[in-house]
Order: C-alpha cells, then sequence, then structure tokens
C-alpha cells in the first residue's frame, strides 16, 4: 500500500471486544434462557464462533447492533460435520470447555494456519477432568476428536500463562462437580472471570493467579453491551503515537488492566495520554483515551508486562521502528505460536523496510530511527495483527510498502482502513 506521513485527528469507536464478544456468545449458548448482547463484534473471527454454536443446534438471531442468543442451556444437538473455527485458536479453546460435560463426540478444525497451532494445552488438562479426545496425526493439533461426559472438578497449576487456558477450564467446571481451580504463573486477562461475576456465577480469587470455583452452576438469561475492543484501539493509537502532529480521541474503549499494557509502554516512549472513565460495561471498565503525537524513545518490556499486551507487541515494534534509540523485548516466546511466528514475521518486515532487528526465542530488539522507513515489500504471513501492524508503519514510510495479505484484517478490525482514512482527513 502507499501512504505518506500525515496526522490523525478525530473521534474514533472502537468495534466490539472480540475477547467478550467470544465470551458473551458462548455463555449465552450455555444460559438457560434468552440472552440480548449489543455492540458483538462483527468480524471474522466472532463470526466462526458463531458459526460452531450453530452447527451445535444453537439458535442466534441478529438484530442490527444486538444479537440474541436463545440459551440452550449446554443441550446442544449434534453437528452434521466437523466445527469449523476458521482462524480462531479462542474459538476452539473455550468451546472446548464448554462441551467438555456433553456426551457427544464432536471434531474442531479450521484454517491452515489454526491447524498448527497446540492444542494439548486445553485438551490435556480437560482429559483430567473426564474429557476423551485425540488429534488425527496423534500429536496435538487439529483435527481433533472429542467427546465429554461426567466431569469432575480438579486442581490445576498451569506452565503458561494463557487466559484462553484458564477460560476453557472454568467452563468446564461449571457443569463439573466439586471445585475447579486453575493457578497461572503471572496474572492473565481476566474477562471470563469478570463475566462469571456479572452474570452472578460464584467465582474467587487469590491474588490475581488461582480462580476457583464449585460447579455445577447453570448460567441465566442474560443482557450485556461490549465494550470497544482495546486491542483494536491500540492499532489506531499507536499509528496517533507515531505521525506528528496527530491527536486523537478513542471513546468507550475497554480498560481492563490486563488489555492497556500498550497504553502504559506507549506513555512510556513519550506519547501523551489522558484517560477518563466511563464506568463498567459487563463487568469491564470502560473509558475514553486520548492520544497526542510526541517524539518517541525506545523502552523495554519485559516478561512481566508480556501478559497484558501480547497482542499488541507488533504494532509496538512499529512505534520501535520509528522512535530514537534502542527497543527490546523478552519473555514473549508465546508470540511464536500465533496466527504465524511474529517474532520471525515482524522482524522479516521490518528489515525489508531498512529497520535493523535483532531476534532472540523470546522476543527482538529495534534499533529505530525518527526519520521513518523506507518503502519495500512485507508479507503479512496470513495474520491479521501483523497486516495491521505493517499497515500502521506504512504511514511513516518515504513511499510504496507492497503489504501482501492485508485482507486479514477482516478477522478482527474489517473497518480499519476506512477508519485511517477518516482520521487522515481530520
Amino acid at each position: 500500500m502507499s501512504s505518506r506521513p500525515s496526522a490523525l485527528r478525530g473521534v474514533f469507536v472502537p468495534p466490539g471486544d472480540k475477547s467478550i464478544s467470544h465470551r458473551a456468545l458462548i455463555f449465552g449458548a450455555l444460559a438457560g434462557g434468552d440472552c440480548e448482547i449489543r455492540g458483538r463484534l462483527r468480524a471474522g473471527d466472532v463470526d466462526h464462533t458463531v458459526g460452531v454454536l450453530r452447527q451445535l443446534g444453537v439458535s442466534i438471531e441478529e438484530r442490527a447492533d444486538t444479537v440474541l442468543v436463545h440459551g440452550c442451556g449446554g443441550r446442544f444437538n449434534r453437528p452434521e460435520s466437523a466445527l469449523d473455527a476458521g482462524s480462531s485458536a479462542t474459538t476452539v479453546r473455550l468451546m472446548a470447555g464448554a462441551l467438555a460435560s456433553w456426551g457427544q463426540s464432536v471434531t474442531f478444525t479450521g484454517s491452515s494456519s489454526l491447524i498448527k497451532r497446540p492444542m494439548g494445552r486445553i485438551f490435556g488438562p480437560l482429559a483430567r477432568m473426564g474429557v476423551d479426545w485425540r488429534a488425527e496425526d496423534g500429536g496435538e493439533c487439529l483435527p481433533i476428536r472429542m467427546k465429554g461426559g461426567p466431569l469432575q472438578g480438579r486442581a490445576f497449576s498451569l506452565q503458561v500463562a494463557s487466559a484462553q487456558v484458564q477460560s476453557g477450564l472454568l467452563l468446564a467446571g461449571l457443569s463439573a462437580e466439586g471445585q475447579t481451580s486453575v493457578t497461572l504463573p503471572r496474572p492473565v486477562r481476566d474477562h471470563t472471570v469478570r463475566m462469571m461475576q456479572h452474570l452472578g456465577l460464584q467465582i474467587t480469587t487469590e491474588d490475581g493467579l488461582t480462580v476457583r470455583l464449585n460447579g455445577p452452576q447453570r448460567v441465566p438469561g442474560f443482557e450485556l453491551t461490549v465494550p470497544g475492543d482495546a486491542s483494536s484501539a491500540a492499532f489506531v493509537g499507536t499509528a496517533a503515537a507515531m505521525l506528528p502532529g496527530s491527536d486523537v480521541e478513542i471513546r468507550e474503549v475497554n480498560l481492563n488492566p490486563g488489555r492497556i499494557g500498550w497504553l502504559r509502554v506507549l506513555e512510556r516512549m513519550g506519547a501523551d495520554i489522558t484517560v477518563a472513565s466511563r464506568g463498567r460495561w459487563a463487568g469491564e471498565p470502560v473509558g475514553d483515551v486520548r492520544i497526542r503525537a510526541q517524539g518517541l524513545r525506545g523502552t523495554q518490556i519485559t516478561a512481566d508486562e508480556i501478559p497484558g499486551l501480547i497482542d499488541e507487541l507488533p504494532v509496538l515494534a512499529m512505534a520501535a521502528a520509528v522512535a530514537e534509540g534502542v527497543t527490546s523485548v523478552e519473555g514473549a516466546e508465546e508470540l511464536r505460536v500465533k496466527e504465524s511466528d511474529r517474532i520471525e514475521t515482524v522482524a522479516t518486515g521490518l528489515r525489508a523496510l531498512g529497520v535493523e532487528v535483532d531476534t532472540a526465542p523470546g522476543g527482538f530488539c529495534v534499533q529505530g530511527s525518527p526519520d521513518g522507513v523506507r518503502s519495500g515489500a512485507v508479507d503479512a504471513a496470513g495474520d491479521h495483527r501483523i497486516a495491521l501492524s505493517f499497515s500502521v508503519l506504512s504511514l511513516r514510510a518515504d513511499g510504496v510498502v507492497a503489504l501482501r495479505g492485508k485482507d486479514t484484517v477482516r478477522d478482527s478490525f474489517p473497518a480499519f482502513f476506512r477508519v485511517l482514512e477518516t482520521l487522515q482527513n481530520g
């Protein structure tokens, strides 16, 4: 794509939060009554969760900005074919938990990128609760066939800090006998816990690391509004921080502390950021964020910060490319098992645009330049976060950046290019 340095000015309301949209739809299916969900994200990943639920016989009505889910209390219909999660690992890991007590066999499959991603981290623990599963290749990647049944609550101590795995186990725990507890090595995004509390389910947390619930519990019918997606906001917000003269207000965005690590990093790098609260939606803090560009400088991103900004690291690497000095990232091994190996994909793309990058097993080091980047060609590797990130960096290029695979933005932020154009016109 071709672009020139151009300030972003105006107001941006992000699309619905992807993580919360997945969870609201799944809890809606498990509910014992009708559920009204306002503002769900309409994008590829969440659409695949809708598709999987419909394959299981769940009635879902789309009404303008509202979705009505007719909860079936977990009494699903046997699907006629494999459950297709597209590129959405969240769909697989959460639905595996939701189906864990259902005594039918189902097969999960997905896109060419999803079938390369490890799923043993959710199916292995579910097996301890009573789930049978087998991967077609004998390993732990899709396609995977699972059969649920009566579950027994267990205590889990996870080696990887994964909100998706924690969520899948808590969903299974809702229908298990006895207590299910999940302990993490470090805090993760807590959307599932917050939503359970918002719905009146009994769940307790300890030190932000251990979550406990006693089953079985029934999900009631509910109404909720999905806040704006913090990750989508990160791409627009980072673009504003990178483009001299920019002044953007992002409204009604999710301010969950586990989702705004990117704001703390940008502020540390020198961006002028102010935040105003709007209260809580669906148990999540919501507010408005104003970002004004100032000269950026390099920073160090440590392992303790990673769970709160794992999805935003690619776009922060773009900010690093136009910052003064060096930016380093450590403890981000999880980036290698996303839709692409994001460490190598980011490094390859930056080098193609003349940026010096060193990589390590768990991170990278970027030598930035406030002068911007040169023109070149970049491959998004079928990864929506990479496509969004290099689209942001292209705004600081001295010529054309030919981005292959930019249409993958439809997985999470279909209106991204239209939003940029609107803000550039101020």
